[in-house]
């Protein structure tokens, strides 16, 4: 384990700044994971996909409602398990301001333009309402060739 970091109960592993994951035991990175599961999305999403491009890797998405919602941020993983030792770098130094409300939803894109990505890469998308609750949203894995080719999808 990297000194400084966090380990949860589900194998997931936070570090520094800049990174964490689903430590439920930790008030500043809780998730939907730990929500009751009576209680409403207040994000509902219709799509969340990434497009490999030769300028990097480009994130939309779409909702169809946002109730209470303060914005969005971008998280990633590089690796082959996501589900092991998950470390998450945070992409987006600020929020991605949410524009929908609760009639109308609103499209969303982010362009992921780090160097030296390849392999397999797995994106997160996580919204958060104007109360501090995080809800991570399912994850979408794309596979990035040595050589970017424009048009290589992937889709949640």
């Amino acid at each position: 384990m990297a000194s400084g970091g966090v380990t949860s109960g589900l194998g997931i592993h936070a570090v520094g700044s800049g990174s964490y994951g689903l430590a439920a035991d930790y008030h500043d990175v809780l998730f939907s994971i730990n929500r009751d599961p009576c209680d409403p999305l207040l994000v509902e999403l219709e799509y969340f996909r990434g497009t490999v491009t030769k300028r990097g890797v480009r994130l939309d998405w779409k909702t169809t409602f946002e109730l209470e919602h303060a914005g969005f941020r971008i998280l990633r993983h590089a690796g082959d398990d996501p589900e092991k030792n998950v470390v998450f770098e945070v992409l987006t130094d600020e929020l991605i301001h949410g524009r929908g409300d609760e009639l109308v939803g609103a499209e969303y894109e982010f362009l992921d333009t780090s160097k030296g990505l390849a392999g397999t890469v797995t994106y997160y998308l996580e919204d958060i309402d104007i109360f501090g609750v995080r809800t991570l949203h399912d994850p979408i894995v794309i596979e990035i060739p040595d050589g970017r080719r424009k048009g290589d999808r992937a889709r949640k």
